[in-house]
């Protein structure tokens, strides 16, 4: 069974629940299900009830990953700091290292915040001017360093 749509995938192609030749058999010989004689149906009125099966198995698949989706983004969300950025803020974005080992990740960046999708997704754009959706918490802002101070001496200090 799929955790997120709570359908098996073979109920999904074929409309029906699967079941292999023992379980047939046990049923059978413990006669627990009564098999109807298979009913000579024409092509198209298979067609139909496979089609209204189907249409029940995708409802209720949609509606379970409808349910599922929300669930995921609660968990995603619940530890999750509230961070604000303001469109046109640079900061650094957490990716994954492809160099290294995929455990490792690094801060890259840069970016600018172009908009904000949601409370936790902000849209940034890269320096090469790709834009991708970022999750906050793999954003951090990025704060210039002052490299040099320059000291103006002609003025007179009384």
């Amino acid at each position: 069974m799929n955790e997120t749509t709570g359908v098996a995938p073979y109920t999904m192609v074929y409309g029906r629940l699967q079941q292999g030749p023992l379980a047939l058999l046990k049923d059978m010989w413990t006669n627990e299900v009564d098999y109807a004689k298979p009913k000579n149906q024409s092509t198209i009125d298979f067609l139909k009830d496979l089609r209204q099966k189907l249409e029940v198995a995708r409802s209720f698949a949609d509606s379970h990953a409808d349910k599922a989706q929300k669930q995921y983004v609660a968990r995603y969300n619940k530890r999750s700091c509230d961070k604000y950025f303001q469109v046109g803020v640079s900061v650094l974005v957490l990716q994954k290292d492809s160099t290294a080992s995929k455990v490792f990740s690094r801060w890259i960046g840069p970016v600018i915040v172009m908009a904000v999708q949601s409370p936790h997704s902000y849209l940034v754009e890269f320096n090469d001017g790709s834009r991708r959706i970022v999750h906050a918490n793999h954003l951090r802002k990025f704060h210039t360093r002052v490299q040099t101070v320059i000291w103006n001496l002609s003025i007179p200090v009384s």
